[in-house]
């Protein structure tokens, strides 16, 4: 019943870490988030972080969402465990022009091709 709560409430990623010890089946008290790049520092930092002048500021590029496929497989690939290769769309920056629309070390612009999106 504990575990139904936390995947109501957080979904596949309450489980990423492992789950079992800690505070509310999470791994390490919370390591389920806490582990992860940033955790609640950043969840907070971003919210609060500009107030007052505060905050960090941002260095190159930030961290993207999850990336998530979803894939068919048989009951018993599933039980034994099967390796597969799979195929993950994503988004780049232009190779050529790194999103930014022009010639390299020309004056910065928006990518006509991509609009700056990496694609």
């Amino acid at each position: 019943e504990t575990k139904k709560a936390q995947y109501d409430q957080f979904g596949h990623d309450a489980f990423k870490q492992g789950g079992g010890a800690g505070a509310g089946g999470f791994q390490g008290g919370f390591g389920g988030f806490g582990g992860q790049a940033g955790g609640f520092g950043d969840i907070f930092g971003d919210i609060f972080g500009g107030m007052f002048g505060g905050g960090r500021q941002q260095q190159g590029p930030q961290k993207g969402n999850d990336l998530r496929e979803d894939i068919d497989i048989s009951f018993e690939d599933a039980a034994f465990g099967k390796s597969m290769e799979i195929e993950v769309h994503r988004h780049e920056e232009c190779d050529h022009c790194h999103g930014t629309g022009g010639e390299p070390g020309s004056r910065v612009d928006t990518c006509p091709n991509c609009h700056g999106s990496g694609q």
